[in-house]
């Protein structure tokens, strides 16, 4: 299988851009590989996997915050973050920076309060993730209408 030109686009969090390369949505069955950029000045929220991940830098330099460490990651390093470890990744630097994020297949991304954020490039089928807000706003069109049934959201 191949995959041509992936497109990185906005994955949610300020200044984070994301493409998927190799995914469960993209016929991938065992490993997650993603493209991700980030902007100057920008940081990745505090999160942790339930498996270990592995950030192989591209571009730029960041700091990586995980565990009780931080250290700075340049291009040709590759940073190995432990299964539930609490990590970040801040571009304190004046370029963009580039990584490749790769993990097991079925990826899963959780805040620190354990509550799962499911971003376009991690979810694991056809359908896009959507939020509460658009799930309450779907809800409430099918009780102010009367119908009944399966509630469908189209992107």
């Amino acid at each position: 299988m191949l995959i041509r030109n992936v497109h990185i686009t906005p994955s949610g969090f300020p200044g984070m851009f994301a493409g998927s390369l190799a995914t469960p949505r993209r016929g991938a069955t065992e490993v997650t590989v993603i493209r991700q950029r980030q902007d100057p000045g920008t940081t990745l929220t505090l999160h942790y996997h339930k498996h270990e991940e592995v950030i192989v830098q591209l571009a730029g330099t960041v700091t990586a915050l995980f565990g009780d460490k931080r250290v700075q990651v340049a291009p040709g390093d590759t940073l190995i973050v432990p299964a539930h470890t609490l990590h970040q990744i801040e571009n304190t630097g004046q370029d963009e920076a580039e990584w490749l994020l790769i993990g097991p297949a079925g990826m899963q991304f959780f805040l620190p309060n354990g509550e799962e954020v499911v971003t376009e490039c991690l979810a694991t089928s056809a359908a896009r993730a959507f939020s509460l807000d658009e799930i309450g706003t779907a809800v409430t069109q099918a009780e102010t209408t009367g119908r009944q049934g399966k509630i469908l959201l189209v992107p």
